[in-house]
């Protein structure tokens, strides 16, 4: 959840190779900074974006009009025009919250065009990253092998005990990977 640890950039990476090796990608960008809407060059840009992906209607057709083309093959996302962050405001004075990306990546159009769905979040926790994780089947976690990054995951386990509720409404909290990237020589880092 920590701001600064490489989500965007690992997910754009892990999106970019996925694709790269044939599978069908939609990266979405749920985090008003918007760095994943800015790492790939778009051949088509949507006229909607993560706005209307996540908070308009269900219908195939606005599925359809948030997703942008990148100029490589495979390689589409939903772009974030989330800039002033209001989803967050209106994702939590939602009833549907939790379930809010679960019932837009079971849609028929998501599942019979994408292999894989990679969503980028705010370094916070929030109503939409609630919503992200209800609807994942994985949550990827890039870490710094640094002190305050560490600390960071007993964060996460208390947020992970908060969302264990979600169960009780069929919302379950997926497995958590870790990624330890950016690896320094320093003792402290060979100590974590």
């Amino acid at each position: 959840p920590k701001g600064g640890s490489g989500k965007s950039t690992v997910t754009a990476n892990l999106g970019g190779v996925l694709a790269d090796m044939g599978f069908r990608v939609l990266l979405i960008d749920a985090d008003p900074q918007a760095s994943l809407s800015k790492y790939y060059p778009l051949r088509t840009l949507a006229p909607n974006g993560v706005v209307e992906f996540m908070l308009d209607d269900l219908s195939e057709e606005n599925i359809k009009s948030t997703i942008s083309q990148t100029v490589f093959p495979n390689l589409d996302i939903v772009v974030s025009n989330d800039l002033s962050d209001d989803v967050r405001t209106t994702v939590a004075n939602r009833v549907d919250r939790g379930f809010l990306f679960k019932s837009r990546l079971t849609h028929p159009f998501i599942n019979q065009n994408y292999d894989y769905v990679l969503i980028d979040t705010q370094g916070a926790v929030g109503p939409v990253q609630d919503a992200v994780i209800f609807a994942s089947t994985i949550l990827l976690s890039p870490v710094k092998p640094d002190v305050l990054s560490v600390r960071e995951i007993n964060g996460l386990q208390k947020y992970f005990e908060r969302l264990s509720y979600g169960k009780n409404m069929g919302l379950e909290v997926p497995p958590l990977l870790t990624l330890i990237y950016a690896k320094d020589r320093t003792n402290n880092a060979k100590l974590i």
